[in-house]
């Protein structure tokens, strides 16, 4: 009986050994299958977004983005930025790019204008490092350049708007590897062949076009008109190549503004208004008289958009011209108390009274003018609203989105009445 009994035992302590083996077993497999899970999604996650972006900017020609502005990144993840990055990254805004299927929408995506890779401010956490972006390492690849081919990518296609779009022919391996063969830049692209032309173009049709442009590697394309345009690269080999850039920003119009029967119109049909800036006539005046004096050397060159911009750009109209017409009714009122107030004290008195205060009410009185003259001096244009003498007319200063400008008032009178009228900024008291 004792030797079944120390059998069992034995048994007993191979059987729970084999289940704390197998159960060590299985939680490592546990754990290693979340993280191979957890692995697969930050995959997913990076090239599905990736891929939409890239997608989308082939479309549209902007990218996806938050706010135009770009973002600085945080300085864990610089390690892991591409070096084809050029120094603009922009938070994404999923919404734009579709119903992107992904799994975890809170990682923060965020992407480079020039390469379009994409990286996530709240990294992937694997093996106690932090991984912002699928680098090689991640990926398990040798890191490092591999000699293989590479896309001839474009930079420089405005995303906001501007005047022209500067662009510039990017094949970054290529450039590199002339460095490192020890050859200038133009010894290894002297028997490359760049062409670019406006319009979608096959590769015969802009070997052969009348209208397309030689350049060389490193040149700035400029671009004042939006629409496609189409580049050609011949490498060294005689390999052809034809890539189509789609510009939309570009806008280098000037907004139309004139006075028609005594309104004031102002229209740009392109990017739309940004701003519409304004000064006085006489101090504009000054500023031309400034410009144009020989002896200070400022007329050269100088149009009535210089003019303006001496000493700044101005109010702005319609943020700044109402609290112009609330702080001048503000202080033409209480003038008009304070004067009311003064005659109803003096009045009052008795005539021996008024006698004894008549030196102290014409003082009052006086201060009361002075107040008043000041008033009038500070704001001309309000003060004369029609702008029946110079003092009382205004320049204005008209940007558009993408920073083109025009001047008017210059040769035509505008009031403060014109302006009102048409942007509803307040009505002047007393007038």
């Amino acid at each position: 009986m004792s030797i079944k009994k120390g059998y069992s035992l034995v048994v007993l302590v191979i059987a729970i050994a084999v289940i704390l083996i197998l159960s060590s077993v299985s939680i490592t497999m546990l754990k290693t299958s979340r993280e191979t899970m957890e692995s697969s999604d930050f995959i997913y996650d990076l090239t599905t977004v990736e891929e939409m972006v890239k997608q989308y900017y082939a479309e549209s020609g902007t990218l996806p983005i938050l706010s135009e502005t770009p973002i600085s990144v945080p300085d864990e993840m610089k390690s892991q930025l591409d070096i084809l990055d050029n120094e603009n990254y922009y938070d994404l805004d999923l919404s734009k790019i579709g119903n992107v299927a992904i799994v975890d929408r809170e990682r923060g995506f965020v992407v480079n204008e020039q390469t379009l890779r994409v990286y996530c401010k709240n990294p992937f956490i694997y093996e106690e490092k932090k991984y912002y972006t699928l680098t090689d390492e991640f990926m398990g690849r040798e890191i490092g350049y591999h000699e293989q081919e590479e896309e001839i990518t474009v930079a420089g296609n405005p995303i906001v708007w501007s005047k022209n779009a500067r662009m510039r022919v990017v094949i970054p391996r290529k450039a590199l590897s002339a460095k490192d063969e020890g050859e200038t830049a133009e010894e290894f692209w002297e028997n490359w062949t760049f062409r670019w032309d406006f319009g979608p173009k096959s590769i015969e049709n802009i070997k052969t076009s009348s209208t397309a442009r030689s350049f060389v590697y490193g040149d700035t394309l400029v671009v004042k008109t939006n629409g496609v345009y189409t580049i050609y690269v011949k490498d060294s080999e005689g390999k052809e190549t034809t890539i189509n850039v789609v510009v939309t920003k570009v806008d280098d119009i000037k907004p139309k503004c004139s006075v028609v029967e005594g309104q004031v119109e102002i229209l740009d049909n392109e990017t739309g208004i940004k701003g519409i800036y304004y000064k006085t006539r006489t101090e504009y005046d000054g500023n031309k008289e400034y410009a144009e004096d020989v002896g200070e050397g400022e007329s050269q060159g100088r149009n009535e958009l210089d003019f303006f911009l001496l000493g700044g750009k101005g109010a702005n109209l319609i943020e700044n011209m109402p609290l112009d017409v609330q702080n001048y009714n503000n202080r033409y009122t209480a003038i008009q108390e304070q004067r009311n107030t003064e005659i109803d004290r003096y009045n009052r008195l008795t005539a021996v009274e008024q006698e004894a205060n008549l030196e102290e009410h014409q003082r009052i009185m006086q201060d009361i003018v002075d107040a008043e003259e000041s008033l009038k001096r500070e704001y001309p244009y309000l003060v004369d609203s029609n702008a029946d003498q110079i003092q009382g007319q205004l320049v204005l200063y008209v940007e558009d989105q993408a920073g083109n400008a025009t001047v008017i008032g210059d040769a035509e009178v505008i009031s403060f009445n014109m302006l009102t009228t048409k942007y509803n900024l307040g009505t002047v008291l007393g007038r």
